[in-house]
């Protein structure tokens, strides 16, 4: 009996554990953990190819990704992934640009619902219209960016001062080990 018991409370302990272990944000169906190469291995298996190594922490990647040629970036902190970041191509014009971050927002909305936040503004002198939008986004006086924060990270979808779209995968668990490695060592070295 004592033997059951001990067994049962062992296979509690456990379930409890597995509980406990958050799930990890996912890109093209690939959870954003584990290390870079694990990661870019499973990317390689649908079909992305590294271009080159941007650092010590970034990755970069080519491939399709909602039936677009994009870069990829993935981004680890001590060889652990925590963020990928898509870049489309740079678009020539901003209503072109502006119409396909509409269509790709629209489609996070029908999987993620209403974005949490959601800001499309020019700064002065510039605005919607003047036909200087391209400038201003370049000039970094234009944003467009929606955020989605879902119950394993946060989601984004912008407008980059590259004239690109940019889509943003943040994996909560990753973001807190960065954060908790950068801790460590700043007091390490203090």
């Amino acid at each position: 009996m004592k033997n059951f018991i001990l067994a049962l409370f062992f296979m509690l302990i456990s379930c409890v554990t597995m509980a406990q272990e958050k799930e990890h944000m996912k890109f093209m169906g690939i959870p954003i953990n584990g290390t870079e190469l694990q990661f870019e291995t499973k990317l390689k298996s649908k079909g992305f190819v590294r271009k080159s190594r941007i650092n010590e922490n970034v990755l970069e990647m080519v491939g399709k990704f909602a039936g677009s040629k994009v870069e990829v970036y993935i981004v680890s902190t001590n060889n652990l992934v925590w963020k990928i970041l898509v870049d489309y191509p740079e678009e020539s014009t901003f209503s072109s640009l502006s119409s396909f971050y509409d269509d790709m927002v629209e489609q996070f909305k029908i999987k993620y619902g209403i974005p949490s936040d959601h800001f499309e503004f020019f700064s002065k002198p510039y605005y919607k219209g003047d036909g200087y939008e391209l400038q201003a986004l370049k000039l970094e006086k234009c944003t467009y960016a929606s955020y989605w924060e879902t119950s394993t990270g946060i989601i984004s979808v912008s407008l980059t001062k590259y004239a690109n779209l940019r889509i943003v995968y943040e994996d909560a668990v990753g973001v807190a080990k960065k954060h908790e490695t950068n801790e460590k060592q700043i007091q390490n070295d203090i």
